[in-house]
C-alpha cells in the first residue's frame, strides 16, 4: 500500500494589473502578461489536494507447460504445451482503507503568481473572500468533501500448443533442410470494475481533515519546491466510516453514475489464433552464402462482449420507428423510463454486455533472409519479410453509444439528412501488414569486436485511423451494426491508407583488450536508431520513436561481471489534444536512464546477481500543448517511478 499527495490548483482568470490587458473570453476582464498573475474572481478560485492515495494490487497466478525435445542430427522433434490461469485487481475496501479522498480549502479563495519559469511560479500566494491571506500547510484551512473506492477484477486464461518437425536432407550437394510446424493457442479475459464515491457529511457538520491526518507521511518534501503539505490517511477515514457510516452518504445521482461505470466496465474477450508455417535453409557458393526462407499462415479468430448504449431507448415510437411526440411536437418518454439521469432510465438506455462482435481475418506471411560472406571478417545480409500488427486490446471487445437525431417526417431515411451519431468500436478492425526490406554490414574483428550498419524500409498498408464518416451499407456491415444505421454519422477507428518509415541503424561492440592490458575485462559498446515517418495525419501511430541511442560498458574478470549501460529515447508524439486546439498532442518527452548489472558465481552451478533499473531516478515528463501553449504550461505530468531494485540467486543443476 502506498500514498502520495500533490497539489493542484483549480481556478479562473480574472483582472490584474499590469500591461498589455486582453480580454478573457469567459468573464471579459483582463488578463496580465507581466510578472504578476491573480488568478480567481472573490469568490470562485479554489485549491484542491488530488492525492490521498492508497492502493491495494493483488495478483496470483497458476502455469504449467511440458516441452520435449528430440535431435538426433537428421531429425529434429520440438512439442510444447502451456496453460495458464491469472487473477488480478484492486482491492480498497477489504484492505481497509479507501482508494482516494477530495480535499480542497474550506472557503474559496482568490491566487496570485509570480515569477513564472517553466516548471512552476516561484511565489504562490491565496487569499480569502476578506483579503486575508491563507496558509497553503495549515490543515485546519482544508475540508473533506468525498471519498471513493475501486474495486477491480480481472481474470485471464492462456492455452497454446505447438509442434516443429525439422529434417536435414542429403539429395543436393549442399547443406538442406525443410521444418514445417504448427500452433494453436487461445487467450481469454474477462474485465469486471467499480468505482464508488460517498459524500462526507462531517462531525457535527465540520468536515476538517485533521482528525485524518496521517502519522506516518509527516514532514515530507512533494517536488517542485512544496513541503510539508497536509497528508491525509486513506485507512483513518474508512475506520471512520466503519464507526459511523452516517458520516457518509450516497446520492441517487451518484449510484447512478456509478451503475453506469460498472456496465461500461463489464468486458470479456476470447481470441483464438491457429497458424502454420514451412520453412527451408540452405546454403550455396561453398556456404559463403546463407539462404533461409518460408511461410507462415495464420488465422484469427476474436469473440468479444461490450456494454450497448442507446440514450433514444428513453422515447416511445411509433409502429414506423418514428418518436411519438405530443400536442407541442415535443418527444415523449416512455412511462418506464422514469426521470431524467434515473436508474430506471439507465436500465434502459444501458446493456451490460450486450454489443456482441466476432470477427476472423487470416493471413499469409512470406519471408526471405540471405547472409553473404563478403570476406573472413565481413557478412552482408539483406532480408524481406511480410509482417502484422494486431488491433490492441480495446478494439477487440465491442462497445458501441447510439444518439438518434431529433427528425420526424419526410427526415427519416432520407439520404441527404444524418440520421444521428454512434461511437463504436470498430471490432471488425483489421492487423496493417507491412513488407519489411532489410540491407546491413557487420563487420567482426580479431577480438571479438563488432561494427555494424544497416539501413531498412517498411511499407505499411491498412494503419489505424480515427475517423469520422456517414457510414455506408459496408461500413455497418464492417461494424456489425443493423442496416438502419446506414447515414448516420459514426465515430470509430478504420483501416486507411499507406505508411512508409524508413530507418537507420548501427552498432559498435568493442573489448578494450585489443589496445592495452588493462583493458583486457572491458567491453565498450554504442547503438542508435533513427526513423523517419511518412503518412496521412490521421496516421494512428502513437509512441512512435524517432530516435534511440544506448551506450555504456561491461567488466568481466574471474567471479565478476559487472554492466553499466546508458539508454536515450528521443520524444514521441501520443494523441490528440483537441481540446487545446487544432494541432495539439500529447508527447513523452525525451528521457536518459542508466542501469546497472552485477553478476558474482559463487560456485560453478551458482550465481548472484543484482540489477538496478533507472539508477538517478530520471523523471519522465509527460507534455501536452499545440501551437499556441505557452512554455510554462506544455507540463502536463511528472512520473518519479524511483529506482527499481531485483536480486537473487540462479543456478544450474
Amino acid at each position: 500500500m502506498s500514498g502520495f499527495q500533490s497539489t493542484r490548483i483549480a481556478t479562473e482568470f480574472t483582472s490584474s494589473a499590469g500591461t498589455n490587458p486582453v480580454p478573457t473570453p469567459a468573464t471579459g476582464t483582463a488578463f496580465s502578461y507581466g510578472p504578476d498573475y491573480t488568478i480567481g474572481a472573490t469568490g470562485r478560485g479554489s485549491v484542491s489536494l488530488g492525492g490521498a492515495t492508497s492502493t491495494h494490487i493483488i495478483t496470483g497466478a497458476e502455469a504449467g507447460n511440458v516441452r520435449y525435445r528430440y535431435d538426433n542430427g537428421t531429425w529434429r522433434v520440438n512439442l510444447a504445451a502451456d496453460k495458464s490461469h491469472a487473477e488480478g485487481g484492486y482491492r480498497d475496501q477489504s484492505k481497509g482503507h479507501f482508494r482516494q479522498l477530495a480535499v480542497s480549502l474550506k472557503n474559496p479563495a482568490r491566487l496570485v503568481y509570480r515569477d513564472i519559469n517553466d516548471v512552476r511560479p516561484e511565489t504562490l500566494q491565496i487569499f480569502d473572500n476578506n483579503n486575508r491571506e491563507v496558509d497553503l500547510y495549515d490543515a485546519g484551512n482544508y475540508q473533506l468533501t468525498t471519498v471513493n473506492s475501486t474495486p477491480r477484477r480481472t481474470q485471464e486464461d492462456f492455452d497454446s500448443a505447438s509442434v516443429d518437425l525439422g529434417r536435414r536432407l542429403e539429395v543436393f550437394r549442399f547443406p538442406f533442410s525443410v521444418q514445417v510446424g504448427a500452433q494453436q493457442r487461445t487467450q481469454t479475459r474477462d474485465i469486471r470494475r467499480r468505482n464508488e464515491n460517498w459524500t462526507y457529511n462531517g462531525i457535527n457538520g465540520d468536515r476538517s481533515v485533521t482528525p485524518f491526518l496521517s502519522p506516518v507521511y509527516r514532514g515530507q518534501y512533494h517536488y517542485y519546491g512544496f513541503r510539508d503539505v497536509p497528508h491525509l490517511s486513506p485507512i483513518l477515514v474508512y475506520r471512520a466510516y466503519q464507526a459511523n457510516p452516517a458520516l457518509f452518504t450516497k446520492t441517487a445521482a451518484q449510484a447512478v453514475t456509478e451503475e453506469t461505470f460498472r456496465i461500461n466496465n463489464s468486458q470479456y474477450f476470447e481470441e483464438t489464433v491457429g497458424a502454420w508455417y514451412g520453412q527451408t535453409e540452405f546454403s550455396l557458393l561453398q556456404s559463403r552464402l546463407r539462404v533461409l526462407t518460408g511461410v507462415r499462415y495464420e488465422k484469427t479468430e476474436t469473440e468479444g462482449l461490450g456494454a450497448l448504449v442507446n440514450p433514444s431507448a428513453v422515447w416511445a415510437r411509433n409502429p414506423d420507428g418514428s418518436f411519438v411526440r405530443n400536442a407541442a411536437g415535443q418527444r415523449v418518454r416512455r412511462p418506464e423510463a422514469g426521470a431524467a439521469s434515473s436508474m430506471e432510465q439507465l436500465r434502459l438506455t444501458h446493456t451490460e454486455r450486450g454489443f456482441r462482435a466476432d470477427r476472423s481475418y487470416d493471413g499469409y506471411y512470406p519471408s526471405l533472409h540471405l547472409s553473404y560472406s563478403a570476406a573472413e571478417s565481413l557478412v552482408v545480409r539483406a532480408a524481406f519479410a511480410r509482417t502484422y500488427g494486431r488491433p490492441n486490446l480495446n478494439s477487440v471487445i465491442p462497445t458501441a453509444t447510439v444518439d438518434d437525431a431529433d427528425l420526424e417526417g419526410d427526415q427519416l431515411g432520407n439520404p441527404a439528412v444524418v440520421q444521428g451519431n454512434i461511437t463504436v468500436t470498430n471490432t471488425g478492425l483489421k492487423p496493417w501488414s507491412a513488407d519489411n526490406y532489410d540491407l546491413s554490414a557487420e563487420y567482426y574483428t580479431r577480438r571479438g569486436g563488432l561494427f555494424s550498419v544497416g539501413v531498412f524500409r517498411k511499407e505499411i498498408r491498412d494503419f489505424f485511423a480515427d475517423t469520422v464518416r456517414i457510414a455506408t451499407l459496408a461500413d455497418t456491415e464492417l461494424l456489425g451494426l443493423d442496416p438502419r444505421y446506414v447515414g448516420w454519422r459514426v465515430s470509430t477507428t478504420f483501416n486507411a491508407g499507406s505508411a512508409r518509415v524508413t530507418g537507420f541503424e548501427f552498432n559498435v561492440k568493442q573489448p578494450l583488450g585489443e589496445f592495452a592490458a588493462w583493458g583486457r575485462p572491458f567491453t565498450v559498446f554504442l547503438n542508435g536508431t533513427k526513423l523517419d515517418l511518412e503518412g496521412p495525419g490521421e496516421a494512428s501511430f502513437s509512441a512512435f520513436t524517432p530516435e534511440s541511442l544506448n551506450w555504456g560498458f561491461s567488466y568481466a574478470r574471474r567471479s565478476v561481471t559487472f554492466m553499466a549501460k546508458w539508454n536515450y529515447r528521443g520524444k514521441r508524439r501520443l494523441g490528440a489534444q483537441p481540446s487545446l486546439g487544432a494541432g495539439a498532442y500529447e508527447w513523452d518527452d525525451r528521457r536518459l536512464m542508466l542501469d546497472l548489472n552485477l553478476e558474482y558465481q559463487v560456485k560453478r552451478w551458482l550465481v548472484l546477481y543484482g540489477a538496478a533499473q533507472n539508477v538517478f531516478n530520471a523523471r519522465a515528463y509527460t507534455l501536452r500543448y499545440g501551437p499556441d501553449t505557452p512554455d510554462y504550461a506544455k507540463n502536463y505530468l511528472t512520473g518519479a517511478f524511483g529506482v527499481g531494485l531485483t536480486f537473487g540467486l540462479k543456478g544450474s543443476f
